[in-house]
Order: structure tokens, then sequence, then C-alpha cells
């Protein structure tokens, strides 16, 4: 059997990156994946501009609509339009998309085994062996990214302590003309519930719709309700109406055992603010096989360095993010003004999509929000620190 030095389980931006760069660096990888690309995945397929400045290739070919503005809604109602002037989100269909991240690894040399389901993932002090149905593989490390729903996290032992919000998704077919939504802006609602949003984002045939709260037993009449007040009384037809579970990385828990480390949605590593996954599966990936590489080569190898490395970067980015996350539940109605009419907010929020800020960087520059919110945001920060 071949040994290879690493295998990732799953296809989308973590796996995908993950493979690109440790085969680039040389490294034997197979990529597994259970179905056969492209796939259906659930998500709302926005790439944050920030996302394109880690890529070390265009995703032009996949892209389907470029926005550059936000309609944003507080409370299902009166929404306003504003412009940015650059790009702030490259809109793409999941499947294309993850296939085309794929399709670059295996260009820079990685294997591909596709419809490969995985049963089990053993670990001795030589490796990892992952078996299925269809056959068993064996490499030096393992790269879990499959997912929210994978298997890889439950069978390496991991990701039992994650936070969980409902996420509803489909693809709108809106009859006529009359979608509310214009082809270069993202619409979004959010003060409806105090933890949680919906949105709208234009593709080149469909509308990608979608609700998450963490109040699961509302996600599906929000949903509907948001529905009903973005198309303005269309007959949208729905494709793939399907739920999906949002996991979120609890503060400080490992991500790694033994041989075998998680990236992406399967380690928790999505954003608290927005719910958004791609750029964090992205960056995990990459610094997956950074690590993996470091390691490959010696006599007793950890990937402690792993989890110190998110620890460093993503973690305290995450934890920005849900103070600001909980400073908005308590004025969202005052964040929703501020961005509505006042340019520095606006612009603050469209620099951390284009990833000119981070959410460090506002938390430390609240001369971007109006001065009505310091209080409340200083308490919050008071209570779970800067």
């Amino acid at each position: 059997m071949q040994i290879y030095d690493a295998l990732v389980i799953g296809s989308g931006p973590a796996g995908a990156m993950a493979a690109y760069e440790m085969a680039v660096r040389g490294l034997s990888v197979c990529i597994v994946e259970k179905e056969r690309l492209p796939r259906y995945k659930t998500c709302g397929g926005g790439v944050q501009a920030r996302v394109l400045r880690m890529l070390p290739f265009s995703i032009d070919p996949v892209v389907e609509r470029v926005v550059t503005g936000m309609q944003i809604g507080f409370g299902l109602r009166r929404p306003f339009l504003r412009y940015y002037g650059q790009p702030l989100i490259y809109m793409t269909m999941r499947d294309r998309f993850d296939r085309f991240l794929t399709e670059q690894a295996v260009l820079k040399g990685a294997e591909l085994r596709e419809g490969m389901r995985v049963d089990s993932i053993r670990q001795d002090e030589s490796g990892v062996i992952v078996s299925g149905p269809e056959g068993t593989l064996q490499g030096r490390f393992l790269v879990g990214a499959d997912g929210a729903k994978g298997v890889a996290a439950r069978m390496v032992g991991l990701g039992q302590d994650t936070r969980r919000y409902a996420a509803m998704e489909a693809e709108v077919e809106v009859a006529g003309a009359a979608c509310a939504v214009l082809p270069d802006c993202a619409r979004i609602d959010w003060g409806t519930f105090p933890s949680g949003y919906a949105w709208t984002f234009p593709k080149a045939e469909v509308y990608s719709t979608g609700a998450a709260t963490l109040e699961s037993s509302k996600v599906k009449p929000y949903y509907e309700k948001y529905l009903r007040a973005s198309l303005r009384g269309s007959s949208p037809s729905l494709r793939r109406l399907s739920g999906h579970p949002l996991c979120f990385r609890s503060k400080g828990a490992p991500l790694h055992a033994g041989r075998a480390l998680l990236a992406g949605d399967a380690a928790g590593l999505l954003d608290p603010f927005t719910g958004e996954g791609i750029h964090h599966a992205v960056l995990s990936g990459q610094i997956a096989a950074a690590v993996i590489g470091e390691e490959a080569g010696r006599r007793t190898p950890s990937l402690a360095r792993y989890t110190a490395r998110i620890e460093e970067t993503i973690a305290p980015e995450m934890e920005h993010a849900e103070i600001l996350s909980r400073v908005f539940r308590l004025t969202g109605r005052q964040v929703h003004g501020a961005i509505h009419y006042n340019d520095r907010a606006w612009n603050a929020f469209c620099r951390l999509l284009r990833g000119e800020r981070t959410y460090g960087d506002l938390l430390r520059r609240f001369d971007s929000l109006p001065q009505s919110l310091h209080f409340f945001g200083r308490a919050v920060m008071a209570v779970w620190g800067e």
C-alpha cells in the first residue's frame, strides 16, 4: 500500500487549499471526497474580497457576480442601499468553486479519490489509516476538512464542545423581473432576531437565499418571512431547500490529536459575527499545510504547533468578532443607523470584507462608530476582554 505524506478528508476550501499547499511543498497528498465533483454544498457562496488576497491563483473562471454594494434591512423593513466602489464579495456556486480549488491542487500533484466514503480512521505512532467500502488509504498525517456534518472530527476524538447555530438555505429562481435584489448587491436583513440574520446573494441564474439563528425552531418561519419580504410578491421556485448546522469552536479547544488535525468548518472556525467560513477555511488549510510540511521531516513530529498557530492567528479574530456580535445584540438599531448614515462606519465594514481591516482594528478604533455605541461596546469588552 502506498503511504502518502498526508490524507485530506474533504474537498472544500480548507481541504483543497491544504492539499494545494502541501503539493507545492513536494509532499504526496491524497484528497478523499465522499461525493463526485462537482457536488452541491449548502452555502451562500459569497467569497469575501479578503479571501482573494490569500489565494495564489485567480478564481475568475467561477465568479458569477461581483458585489460592490449592500441592501441592508433591519427587522425585515426599509432596507437602505449603499455602494463602496470596489469589490466586496465575489459570488460563486460552491459546487463549481470547490471543484475549481480541488483542480488547482491536482494540477500541483495532489491525488483525488472521489466517491470514497470514510467509515473509520485509525492512528498509530507512524501514521493514519482511513478505511471505507471503496478501500483503504494510509498516510503519515491527516487533515480533517469535511465540514460541520463530516465524520473526521468524531473519528479522531475532537470537536465535541462546538456551539451550533441553525441555518437554512436555497437557490431561488425568480419569475419575471420583480426581485428586489440588484445584480451587484448583496441583500442582508438583521435585527429580526438578536442572534441571527438572513441574506440574498445574486448569482448568474439564481439567487442564493438563507437565514441563520441560534434559535433553531425559528429558522424556517424567519426564512419564509424574509423570502416574501425580499421578493416583493414574486413567485419563487426553490431549488435544494435544506438545513445546515453552523458550528463554532469553543475557546481553547484542541484542533489536533496524534497525527490528525481539523481545518475549516470541521474545526468550527467560522466567523461569529457573520457566520462566514470560507476565509478561515482557506487560512486554516494553509496553516495546516505549513505545519505538516515542517513536521514531515522530524523523527518525532507533533501537530501541537497547528493548534498553537490557530490560537495566534484565527482565534483572536474569532474572539473579537464574538465581542462585536454581542455589541450588536445590544445596539443593533444604532449600528444599523451608523452603517446607513455614517461614512466611517460604512467604510470600516467594507474594509473588513476587503481584508484591509480586522475585527481587532474595529475594536481598537471605536471612533469609527457613533458615540452612542461606546458605552455598550466598552461594557461588553470589559466582560469578555479585549
